[in-house]
Protein backbone atom coordinates (compact mmCIF):
# COMPACT_ATOMS: atom_id res chain seq x y z
CA UNK A 1 0.00 0.00 0.00
CA UNK A 2 1.44 3.55 -0.62
CA UNK A 3 -0.15 6.76 0.03
CA UNK A 4 -0.36 9.60 -2.47
CA UNK A 5 -0.48 13.41 -0.83
CA UNK A 6 -2.45 15.61 -3.90
CA UNK A 7 -2.27 18.64 -1.54
CA UNK A 8 -1.63 19.65 1.74
CA UNK A 9 -3.11 23.27 2.43
CA UNK A 10 -5.53 24.08 5.20
CA UNK A 11 -8.97 26.32 4.04
CA UNK A 12 -6.96 29.83 3.95
CA UNK A 13 -3.35 28.61 3.25
CA UNK A 14 -0.49 29.13 0.30
CA UNK A 15 -3.37 28.13 -2.79
CA UNK A 16 -0.16 26.38 -4.14
CA UNK A 17 -0.21 24.10 -1.39
CA UNK A 18 -4.01 23.00 -2.62
CA UNK A 19 -6.31 21.68 -0.26
CA UNK A 20 -5.15 18.61 1.95
CA UNK A 21 -6.70 15.35 0.00
CA UNK A 22 -4.97 12.19 -0.12
CA UNK A 23 -4.93 8.76 -2.51
CA UNK A 24 -4.29 5.54 -0.65
CA UNK A 25 -3.64 2.84 -3.90
CA UNK A 26 -2.98 -1.03 -2.57
CA UNK A 27 -1.94 -2.31 -5.58
CA UNK A 28 -2.20 -5.83 -4.64
CA UNK A 29 -6.16 -5.56 -4.26
CA UNK A 30 -6.58 -2.53 -7.26
CA UNK A 31 -7.81 -0.26 -4.77
CA UNK A 32 -7.56 3.29 -4.65
CA UNK A 33 -9.26 5.32 -2.30
CA UNK A 34 -9.75 9.06 -2.31
CA UNK A 35 -9.19 10.72 0.74
CA UNK A 36 -10.93 14.65 1.89
CA UNK A 37 -11.97 15.06 -1.81
CA UNK A 38 -11.17 19.64 -1.72
CA UNK A 39 -11.40 21.89 -3.55
CA UNK A 40 -9.39 21.35 -7.14
CA UNK A 41 -9.03 17.50 -6.68
CA UNK A 42 -9.60 16.53 -10.11
CA UNK A 43 -6.54 18.81 -11.60
CA UNK A 44 -4.67 17.29 -8.60
CA UNK A 45 -5.66 13.90 -9.62
CA UNK A 46 -4.68 14.95 -13.04
CA UNK A 47 -0.96 16.51 -11.98
CA UNK A 48 -0.33 13.32 -10.09
CA UNK A 49 -0.85 11.06 -12.70
CA UNK A 50 -4.35 9.69 -11.63
CA UNK A 51 -6.33 11.55 -13.89
CA UNK A 52 -8.51 8.79 -14.85
CA UNK A 53 -11.43 8.87 -12.15
CA UNK A 54 -12.44 4.61 -13.23
CA UNK A 55 -9.69 3.97 -10.82
CA UNK A 56 -10.97 5.67 -7.97
CA UNK A 57 -14.15 3.59 -6.53
CA UNK A 58 -14.05 5.33 -2.97
CA UNK A 59 -13.82 8.13 -1.70
CA UNK A 60 -13.80 9.40 2.37
CA UNK A 61 -14.93 12.07 3.53
CA UNK A 62 -13.92 13.14 7.13
CA UNK A 63 -16.49 15.89 7.41
CA UNK A 64 -18.52 18.66 5.53
CA UNK A 65 -15.81 21.61 5.80
CA UNK A 66 -15.26 23.06 2.03
CA UNK A 67 -11.57 22.19 2.13
CA UNK A 68 -12.80 18.73 3.02
CA UNK A 69 -15.60 18.22 0.51
CA UNK A 70 -16.11 20.85 -2.46
CA UNK A 71 -14.12 18.85 -5.30
CA UNK A 72 -17.31 16.25 -5.06
CA UNK A 73 -19.71 18.54 -7.57
CA UNK A 74 -16.67 18.19 -10.15
CA UNK A 75 -15.61 14.17 -9.49
CA UNK A 76 -19.99 13.67 -9.33
CA UNK A 77 -20.23 15.71 -12.78
CA UNK A 78 -16.68 13.98 -14.25
CA UNK A 79 -18.04 10.28 -12.81
CA UNK A 80 -21.60 10.98 -14.96
CA UNK A 81 -19.50 11.64 -18.07
CA UNK A 82 -17.57 8.24 -17.71
CA UNK A 83 -20.78 6.81 -16.33
CA UNK A 84 -18.84 5.30 -13.09
CA UNK A 85 -20.40 4.89 -10.30
CA UNK A 86 -18.60 6.38 -6.60
CA UNK A 87 -19.02 5.45 -3.28
CA UNK A 88 -18.87 8.06 -0.75
CA UNK A 89 -17.74 7.06 2.84
CA UNK A 90 -18.75 9.68 5.61
CA UNK A 91 -20.53 10.52 8.89
CA UNK A 92 -24.16 11.20 7.96
CA UNK A 93 -23.60 15.10 8.78
CA UNK A 94 -21.04 15.11 5.76
CA UNK A 95 -23.19 13.23 3.00
CA UNK A 96 -26.42 15.35 4.38
CA UNK A 97 -24.41 18.13 3.55
CA UNK A 98 -23.09 16.58 0.43
CA UNK A 99 -26.36 16.30 -0.98
CA UNK A 100 -27.21 20.05 -0.63
CA UNK A 101 -23.95 21.06 -1.99
CA UNK A 102 -24.94 18.94 -5.46
CA UNK A 103 -28.33 20.10 -5.78
CA UNK A 104 -26.96 23.90 -5.21
CA UNK A 105 -24.51 23.59 -7.65
CA UNK A 106 -26.67 22.05 -10.02
CA UNK A 107 -25.34 18.37 -10.25
CA UNK A 108 -28.43 16.74 -11.48
CA UNK A 109 -29.14 13.21 -11.66
CA UNK A 110 -26.31 12.21 -9.13
CA UNK A 111 -27.96 9.45 -7.13
CA UNK A 112 -27.55 7.13 -10.38
CA UNK A 113 -23.80 7.69 -10.26
CA UNK A 114 -23.06 7.58 -6.04
CA UNK A 115 -23.32 5.38 -3.12
CA UNK A 116 -23.67 6.93 0.30
CA UNK A 117 -22.50 5.05 2.96
CA UNK A 118 -22.95 6.47 6.47
CA UNK A 119 -20.42 5.47 9.13
CA UNK A 120 -20.82 6.57 13.04
CA UNK A 121 -17.30 6.62 14.24
CA UNK A 122 -16.87 3.33 15.56
CA UNK A 123 -17.82 1.18 11.65
CA UNK A 124 -15.24 -0.68 10.21
CA UNK A 125 -15.39 -0.75 6.33
CA UNK A 126 -13.53 -2.98 3.93
CA UNK A 127 -13.06 -2.25 0.60
CA UNK A 128 -11.49 -4.69 -1.31
CA UNK A 129 -8.33 -6.14 0.83
CA UNK A 130 -8.26 -2.97 2.66
CA UNK A 131 -9.77 -2.76 5.99
CA UNK A 132 -10.85 1.34 7.49
CA UNK A 133 -11.74 1.85 11.36
CA UNK A 134 -13.02 5.41 11.53
CA UNK A 135 -12.11 7.57 14.95
CA UNK A 136 -14.28 10.60 15.55
CA UNK A 137 -12.44 13.68 16.52
CA UNK A 138 -12.26 17.10 18.10
CA UNK A 139 -13.46 19.60 15.90
CA UNK A 140 -16.41 22.71 15.02
CA UNK A 141 -18.11 19.84 13.29
CA UNK A 142 -18.84 16.47 13.54
CA UNK A 143 -15.16 14.92 12.15
CA UNK A 144 -13.77 11.93 12.09
CA UNK A 145 -9.76 9.78 11.99
CA UNK A 146 -9.35 7.25 9.69
CA UNK A 147 -6.79 4.40 9.70
CA UNK A 148 -6.27 2.07 6.70
CA UNK A 149 -5.32 -1.55 7.15
CA UNK A 150 -4.06 -3.92 3.96
CA UNK A 151 -4.34 -7.52 4.18
CA UNK A 152 -0.53 -7.28 5.16
CA UNK A 153 -0.92 -5.65 8.20
CA UNK A 154 0.65 -2.41 6.92
CA UNK A 155 -1.14 0.93 8.35
CA UNK A 156 -1.43 4.49 8.06
CA UNK A 157 -3.68 7.09 10.05
CA UNK A 158 -4.99 10.22 8.68
CA UNK A 159 -6.33 12.70 11.54
CA UNK A 160 -8.87 14.48 9.64
CA UNK A 161 -9.16 18.48 11.52
CA UNK A 162 -8.71 17.66 15.22
CA UNK A 163 -7.34 19.30 18.52
CA UNK A 164 -5.06 17.54 20.48
CA UNK A 165 -7.02 14.23 21.58
CA UNK A 166 -5.13 10.98 23.55
CA UNK A 167 -7.58 8.84 21.70
CA UNK A 168 -5.69 9.60 18.67
CA UNK A 169 -2.74 8.06 20.13
CA UNK A 170 -4.03 4.20 20.69
CA UNK A 171 -6.30 5.06 17.58
CA UNK A 172 -2.51 4.95 15.61
CA UNK A 173 -0.82 2.56 17.52
CA UNK A 174 0.82 -0.10 15.30
CA UNK A 175 0.71 1.97 12.47
CA UNK A 176 4.21 3.11 10.76
CA UNK A 177 3.07 6.44 9.40
CA UNK A 178 0.65 9.00 10.42
CA UNK A 179 -0.48 11.98 8.86
CA UNK A 180 -1.91 14.85 10.81
CA UNK A 181 -2.96 18.44 10.61
CA UNK A 182 -0.92 20.92 11.88
CA UNK A 183 -3.16 23.84 11.72
CA UNK A 184 -0.84 25.81 13.59
CA UNK A 185 3.04 26.21 14.09
CA UNK A 186 2.45 26.61 17.80
CA UNK A 187 -0.36 28.15 19.62
CA UNK A 188 -2.23 28.33 23.27
CA UNK A 189 -3.54 24.63 23.69
CA UNK A 190 -7.13 26.46 25.04
CA UNK A 191 -7.22 28.24 21.74
CA UNK A 192 -6.21 25.01 19.62
CA UNK A 193 -9.20 23.05 22.11
CA UNK A 194 -11.93 25.97 20.87
CA UNK A 195 -10.92 26.00 17.35
CA UNK A 196 -10.84 22.08 16.92
CA UNK A 197 -7.19 22.31 15.48
CA UNK A 198 -2.96 20.91 16.81
CA UNK A 199 -0.14 22.45 16.59
CA UNK A 200 3.46 21.10 15.36
CA UNK A 201 4.07 19.69 18.23
CA UNK A 202 0.79 18.07 19.05
CA UNK A 203 1.23 16.16 15.75
CA UNK A 204 4.35 15.21 17.21
CA UNK A 205 2.73 13.80 20.85
CA UNK A 206 0.77 11.67 18.77
CA UNK A 207 3.33 10.27 16.63
CA UNK A 208 5.52 9.63 19.70
CA UNK A 209 2.51 8.00 21.87
CA UNK A 210 1.26 5.81 19.11
CA UNK A 211 5.26 4.98 18.45
CA UNK A 212 4.66 5.92 14.60
CA UNK A 213 7.98 6.24 12.65
CA UNK A 214 7.25 8.63 9.85
CA UNK A 215 4.69 12.14 10.16
CA UNK A 216 3.96 13.84 7.66
CA UNK A 217 2.49 16.69 8.36
CA UNK A 218 -0.76 18.39 6.44
CA UNK A 219 -3.02 20.94 6.79
CA UNK A 220 -0.77 23.62 6.81
CA UNK A 221 -2.08 26.95 8.03
CA UNK A 222 -1.53 30.54 6.88
CA UNK A 223 2.50 29.69 7.75
CA UNK A 224 5.46 28.83 5.36
CA UNK A 225 6.76 25.67 4.84
CA UNK A 226 9.74 27.17 5.17
CA UNK A 227 8.68 27.63 8.54
CA UNK A 228 8.02 23.84 9.15
CA UNK A 229 11.47 22.76 7.56
CA UNK A 230 12.82 24.17 10.41
CA UNK A 231 11.51 22.40 12.37
CA UNK A 232 12.55 19.15 11.01
CA UNK A 233 16.51 19.72 12.27
CA UNK A 234 14.68 20.05 16.15
CA UNK A 235 13.23 16.57 15.82
CA UNK A 236 14.57 12.93 16.39
CA UNK A 237 12.07 10.27 16.46
CA UNK A 238 9.53 9.83 14.81
CA UNK A 239 10.98 10.75 11.11
CA UNK A 240 9.11 14.02 9.61
CA UNK A 241 8.86 14.43 6.20
CA UNK A 242 7.58 17.92 4.85
CA UNK A 243 5.14 17.83 2.39
CA UNK A 244 5.16 17.67 -1.48
CA UNK A 245 2.28 17.63 -4.13
CA UNK A 246 2.50 14.32 -5.82
CA UNK A 247 4.49 12.98 -2.61
CA UNK A 248 4.42 8.90 -2.35
CA UNK A 249 5.42 7.39 0.58
CA UNK A 250 5.14 3.63 0.11
CA UNK A 251 4.38 1.23 3.69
Amino acid sequence: MKVMVLGFGGWLSDPSYGSTSLLLIDESGGTAILVDPGEGVLRDLYLCGYGDLRRIKVALVTHRHGDHILGLPTLVQRAKVLQHKLTIVGLLDALNSLRVILEATGVSDYERYLELIPVDGVDQVTMGDVRISFLKTLHTVPSLAIRVEDRSGNCLVYSGDTAYTESLEEFARGCRLLLHEVTFLDADPTLLKRLGHSSVSDALKVARGAGCGILIPVHLGMYSKEDLVRYVDLIGEPRLIVPERCLEVEL
